[in-house]
């Protein structure tokens, strides 16, 4: 049965209020979603600063002590305060170099570590003028050190004859020269950068030789004549760069990559990889909402990442107000659709076969007062249906009565109205046009109708349902020209039926005029 009038005009509101209220949230959404975006973005930007400002120290103190070993290698690296702190070397075991002790009078500031290989190189050599030139930036190391104590671990000039000097000063028996440095990959690539005078070496992370733990290195060769004669270097602790990237009002994920998408620090880590994207521009990526920063002036990227649950949960709390409004409105909508939609059910129930859904005898007058006059009625029931029950059972026989109830339904037209008259008897009314009012429907096509549908129901597959099941219908029809013949033209219809079983079953039989 199609749903009332009424029913639908409700539906109508119902629905246009469901749209309206659905645009309303995805406006206020994408509008807060837009200040969040902006709001995420000053906190990476942020956090880029910081660690833009701290690697633009480190960057100009190794380019203060590249200058100043460069003008040293112009002139000369040998002066007092070399020659004080060269003189302290000495040789352990033949094998390791070091200063155990400062010359008198001389600050501590201006000593760091030296470790290294044998044997002790000879005055005037040209190791001894390489051991001057690292002693020669002995105020440079320690200022460096001094001031940026708090975020890196070493600074220190690492020679390619096998020595190091290195600040803060340490014990020589803490620190020892080891040859495995000139395998970092910092040292592999002086040899393939097109300007390795010019270049800030970034390495990969490394777990510390002095034992400080994770960290990276800033370098920058030293050159002469195009030979690398060693290179000046500071440690970045991983775990500082880590509190850099802190931020109080972190939603998401904040990760600072290398040149090799290796990630240095990362704050709220998850475990998908962190690939950049667009610079400076929001994207989806890997299931999460992805900002790209990359730092000036160097090849590191912060990316800031947030998941779909953590940025529902940002839009939520942002939104607070207007879902609750939304809410109220969705809540009252939905009482008063489940409201008529109870009715419409009751509606429904109370005029329709609960089995085969099909109208039931108690809706004839409504549906008469709801459609185009009936031209002609037909009344069919299925042939020796007691024995279809007493051979398959009762639910084969509930079954084949829902299929009959299909098949008519396939046959007649949107108008017509099938009715379970009772038990296994239905009637139909077949509807007339507004053309055809006061007219009764042409015996020959109503004929026609009639065998369509028999020979559709006498046709059906019923083994399917059960090996041993045969189905018939029996059909009695009667035109008639107005409402008010309806009960005749029923008991007419019905009379033939019996005629139809009488003849032999499974046939139509027009009703007797008159």
């Amino acid at each position: 049965m199609p749903p009332s009038p009424s029913w639908h005009r409700s539906s109508t509101l119902m629905g246009l209020l469901v749209i309206v209220l659905a645009l309303f949230l995805i406006i206020t959404l994408h509008h807060n979603l837009r200040q969040f975006k902006a709001h995420q973005y000053q906190v990476a930007d942020a956090s880029a600063e910081r660690l833009s400002t701290q690697l633009q120290q480190v960057t100009a103190f190794l380019e203060a002590m590249r200058g100043q070993a460069e003008e040293r290698l112009r002139s000369n690296p040998e002066s007092g305060l070399t020659k004080q702190l060269f003189d302290q070397m000495e040789c352990v075991d033949e094998e390791q170099l070091r200063i155990p002790h400062l010359p008198n009078g001389l600050p501590p500031l201006l000593a760091g570590t030296l470790t290294g290989h044998g044997p002790l190189p000879k005055p005037g050599s040209e190791r001894a003028s390489q051991f001057h030139l690292a002693l020669s930036l002995s105020p440079l190391l320690a200022t460096a050190s001094d001031y940026l104590a708090n975020n890196v671990g070493w600074v220190y000039y690492t020679s390619s004859d096998n020595f190091m000097y290195l600040y803060p000063r340490r014990a020589s028996e803490h620190v020892r020269f080891d040859p495995a440095i000139y395998q970092q990959d910092y040292w592999q690539a002086v040899t393939t950068h097109p300007n390795a005078n010019e270049a800030i070496l970034l390495s990969r992370p490394y777990d510390d030789f002095g034992g400080l733990g994770r960290m990276v290195t800033l370098s920058a060769p030293v050159m002469k004549e195009g030979k690398l004669l060693g290179m000046l270097s500071i440690d970045l602790l991983l775990p500082r760069l880590t509190e850099l990237l802190q931020q109080p009002n972190l939603t998401g994920e904040l990760a600072l990559l290398n040149q090799d998408n290796v990630p240095l620090a990362i704050v709220n880590p998850s475990p998908s990889p962190y690939l950049p994207s667009e610079a400076m521009t929001y994207v989806w990526q890997r299931g999460a909402l992805q900002l790209t920063h990359p730092l000036p002036h160097n090849s590191l990227t912060l990316i800031y990442r947030i998941g779909p649950w953590a940025l529902t949960k940002a839009l939520l709390q942002q939104s607070q107000t207007m879902l609750l409004t939304l809410l109220f409105f969705a809540w009252a909508a939905i009482s008063s659709l489940r409201a008529r939609s109870l009715n419409h059910r009751l509606e429904y129930i109370s005029h329709h076969d609960q089995l085969t859904g099909a109208l039931n005898r108690y809706s004839l007058q409504r549906e008469l007062s709801r459609q185009l006059p009936p031209t002609a009625v037909i009344m069919f029931d299925c042939d020796h249906f007691k024995q279809v029950n007493d051979r398959c059972g009762h639910l084969i026989g509930d079954e084949v009565l829902k299929k009959l109830v299909e098949l008519c339904m396939q046959t007649l037209r949107p108008h017509d109205r099938l009715i379970r008259w009772g038990g296994e008897e239905f009637l139909v009314l077949l509807a007339g046009t507004r053309h055809a009012a006061g007219r009764a429907a042409d015996p020959a096509e109503l004929h026609i109708i009639c065998e369509r549908l028999r020979l559709m129901i006498a046709n059906y597959p019923w083994r399917e349902l059960h090996a041993d099941l045969v189905v018939t219908v029996s059909l009695g029809y009667c035109p008639m020209a107005h409402p008010n013949e309806l009960d005749h033209a029923i008991s007419q219809a019905d009379s033939a039926l019996y005629q139809a079983k009488a003849q032999g079953r499974n046939r139509s039989v027009a009703a007797i005029s008159g």
